[in-house]
């Protein structure tokens, strides 16, 4: 199965409940902002508390890692986590009946200059 263009990849689950993940991470000053973007159905953002709560404690477990890759720690003082940002998707040319939603998920890392990288 495809999913978009590009590697043919099954999608994601969550307590059986299908989605699409896509992660990235961008150096933007003194600072790595981590973006994590979800799409799922809005009914399952309405309804599903369980999913919506593990779907964020996923997040900051990546950022964790993330973290942990550009600066080797995590400090959760210093980390700014941003409120999760709901965005409908244009559900024209589908032949679905439950909308689609994005769930964007935002987070800044202080970059420590003194740390000596390899690359």
């Amino acid at each position: 199965m495809t999913n978009g263009k590009g590697i043919a990849m099954p999608k994601k689950r969550v307590n059986g409940i299908p989605y699409e993940e896509l992660n990235t991470v961008k150096i933007v000053d003194n600072n790595a902002l981590y973006l994590s973007t979800v799409e799922t159905s809005q009914i399952n953002i309405v309804e599903n508390l369980n999913w919506r709560q593990k779907s964020y404690e996923s997040f900051k477990k990546r950022l964790e890692q993330v973290s942990k890759d550009y600066t080797g720690g995590y400090d959760e003082d210093l980390v700014v986590i941003h409120d999760p940002m709901i965005v409908d998707v244009d559900n024209k040319d589908n032949d679905l009946e439950e909308n689609r939603v994005l769930v964007n998920f935002a987070a800044l890392i202080p970059l420590n200059h003194n740390m000596k990288r390899v690359h």
